[in-house]
């Protein structure tokens, strides 16, 4: 009988040991690759975010210095302008130049650098200072398109009056220390001067409501000195200035006097009386003329905004300076807002 013989292949190893821990080798190597796959997805992903950062900041930095750069050449523009020859107030001349820099209207969007700039110009004219302006009626007007009764507007406006006096006497509708210490959280009538327009929200009447009417058409800071022989322009308001919300609160002024006046105002300013009574009529005229002027303030708010192209960053600075009247070649920075975003289209 012929034997058979088998060899055992060199690979076949009868040890199971040997087998599982050869299994348990590829599942080492599985995880390590799979961990080593999410460890360079996680790199990948953070680069990338790293990358819009990066572009994010690079976009941020040159939309803001863009709006600086606006800023600057509106005060340039300013400046330029205010040391042009004016013209007479009384001339009829139609071809004279309308300014580049008009107050309280459009100014065309401007290309610069890799981007395009926005500006705005205000002057405080269009407003009224709350720590100067002393005629009642001018107030009563500022409150009356907040839907109160006469008595409410007499309580703010005595308010106002008694907050700002120096003295602890309330007026009739007023309040002094002895109404705002009797509130479930009292506090001290400032007797002074408003620090900020917000400061009007602790005054008697003063609603949330009220104080949202009333915020954009107020300032606080000190105004110039009036010229003696002048109207002081603390008891007038610029109708050049003024924003259209300001102007409808004025005596005898419609809706659609209203915008028939900001429509002039798109082509140039009003420089006499005679130009507004053509849009408004003589009896209108009659019942706002003692509230209206068209006085400049040396003082401007400035907001600039810088658009990066094929961007939806932008930058905005709001700054509020003075032009001095006896140097018109020079300016003071009386308040700054840094970073003052402004995503949306306006």
């Amino acid at each position: 009988m012929t034997k058979s013989r088998h060899v055992l292949s060199p690979a076949f190893n009868s040890d199971p040991d040997t087998n599982a821990n050869k299994g348990i080798a590829l599942m080492l190597v599985l995880w390590v690759l799979a961990l080593l796959s999410v460890i360079v997805g996680e790199f990948c992903r953070t680069t990338r975010t790293e990358i819009a950062v990066t572009k994010n900041f690079i976009e941020d930095g040159e939309a803001y210095y863009m709006a600086y750069a606006g800023f600057n050449q509106a005060i340039a523009g300013l400046i330029e302008e205010q040391n042009k020859p004016s013209s007479p107030k009384d001339t009829d001349d139609e071809t004279a130049e309308a300014p580049v820099w008009r107050i309280n209207a459009h100014i065309p969007e401007f290309s610069y650098a890799n981007g395009g700039v926005r500006i705005e110009i205000e002057n405080t004219s269009g407003k009224i200072n709350i720590n100067q302006v002393e005629n009642r009626k001018l107030l009563e007007i500022l409150f009356g398109g907040s839907d109160l009764d006469e008595n409410e507007i007499a309580v703010i406006v005595d308010s106002i009056l008694d907050w700002r006096d120096k003295d602890s006497l309330h007026r009739l509708h007023g309040a002094e220390d002895d109404f705002y210490q009797s509130l479930p959280e009292p506090y001290k009538c400032r007797n002074g001067d408003f620090l900020s327009v917000n400061e009007l929200r602790w005054v008697r009447g003063v609603t949330d409501e009220v104080f949202r009417a009333v915020k954009d058409l107020i300032i606080v800071f000190p105004e110039e000195e009036a010229d003696e022989n002048k109207t002081s322009k603390k008891e007038t308001i610029n109708i050049n200035a003024a924003s259209s919300k300001m102007i409808a609160l004025l005596p005898g002024i419609t809706e659609s006097m209203v915008t028939d006046i900001m429509n002039y105002r798109k082509e140039k300013d009003f420089r006499t009386s005679n130009e507004l009574v053509e849009i408004i009529g003589t009896d209108a005229y009659s019942q706002c003329n003692a509230f209206i002027s068209v006085e400049m303030s040396p003082y401007y708010t400035i907001v600039s905004e810088g658009i990066v192209n094929e961007s939806n960053f932008k930058r905005g600075i709001r700054a509020l300076i003075e032009i001095e009247p006896d140097k018109q070649t020079q300016f003071s920075i009386i308040e700054w807002t840094d970073k003052f975003y402004r995503f949306a289209d306006n």
